[in-house]
């Protein structure tokens, strides 16, 4: 009153809470690897402070944690064998109390279990691949992996770069598939097996498929027939019912098995006219046409479709 002090009381604040610093976790059994597989041992190192009680646990049931309430900064921990792949729900924790105020505290975290084999698929952007082009190749895989995954060419094609980019789980890299490659379905194989972060080796799903080809424009300029051109460098042609054509005026051409005279027709043969319909040449059946294709400047514009 008027600036007198009456009295006083002193209230104690004891703010303190138990705290972690981290300094993440080996493999003793499998130096490297970053994560466990089977039941390997290795230790996770945690500083606590300011603690009276702790207690370490494994919440998904991964680990054995020796001697669970007593403090070590490096804890051994040993993989219970689960079977599974975890890279996302915490495993280890420690929860610390204080007992001055009763102040509890909890580090959680993940180590990576990779006790299983990872699975690889590997996807292509369309269900064939046509020849003149250039397309990416995918890994996706369902666990992360310790480095980059390899394929051996399949069907056939030309892999571009210095190998699959990517990181952990998905790698891509881009295959160049020309006209003169194989054609066909084949399953993918590894070129070296990938491993999982526990040096467990991947299995592969997914076939290469290659078949088809990108428009090309083939002039008919060879004398004296002026009715039979290579489809460029082609291999062979694999479905003639997929084939899509027109002439240099913008006409549909139709694809017939023989080479008798029809207006707007042609067919595909081997390299001496003889129709075959995996041939890799094509002849115009248009006699009119081939008549008036006097300075070897007609053309067509040929694709397989998918």
């Amino acid at each position: 009153n008027g600036g007198a002090v009456d009295g006083y009381n002193t209230v104690i604040c004891n703010d303190t809470v138990p705290t972690f610093i981290d300094s993440d976790y080996t493999n003793d059994d499998n130096p490297g690897a970053t994560a466990f597989k089977g039941t390997e041992e290795g230790t996770q190192s945690t500083v606590v402070a300011d603690y009276d009680t702790v207690l370490y646990s494994s919440a998904t049931g991964d680990f054995t944690i020796t001697d669970a309430s007593a403090y070590n900064v490096a804890k051994i921990i040993t993989l219970t064998n689960p079977g599974n792949y975890n890279d996302s729900a915490n495993n280890f924790k420690i929860t610390a109390n204080r007992a001055a105020n009763d102040a509890t505290e909890v580090f959680e975290k993940i180590i990576e279990v990779a006790d299983t084999a990872p699975i690889l698929a590997v996807t292509q952007p369309d269900a064939s691949l046509r020849s003149e082009g250039t397309y990416t190749i995918t890994i996706t895989s369902d666990q992360n992996l310790n480095g980059a995954p390899d394929l051996n060419i399949a069907v056939g094609g030309t892999w571009l770069g210095v190998g699959f980019a990517g990181s952990d789980k998905i790698w891509a890299r881009d295959l160049l598939v020309e006209h003169d490659d194989a054609r066909g379905t084949t399953a993918w194989t590894q070129a070296t097996p990938a491993e999982n972060n526990a040096g467990m080796n991947a299995s592969i799903t997914g076939n290469n498929v290659i078949g088809g080809f990108l428009e090309m424009e083939i002039t008919f300029n060879h004398d004296p027939a002026w009715n039979l051109e290579p489809l460029e460098n082609l291999t062979g042609v694999v479905d003639v019912t997929k084939l899509v054509c027109e002439d240099n005026s913008g006409h549909a051409m139709t694809y017939q098995a023989g080479t008798g005279d029809n207006p707007y027709t042609y067919t595909i043969t081997d390299a001496g006219g003889t129709p075959d319909v995996n041939g890799n040449y094509i002849r115009l059946c248009d006699l009119d046409a081939v008549g008036a294709n006097t300075t070897g400047t007609a053309y067509l514009k040929i694709e397989e479709t998918l």
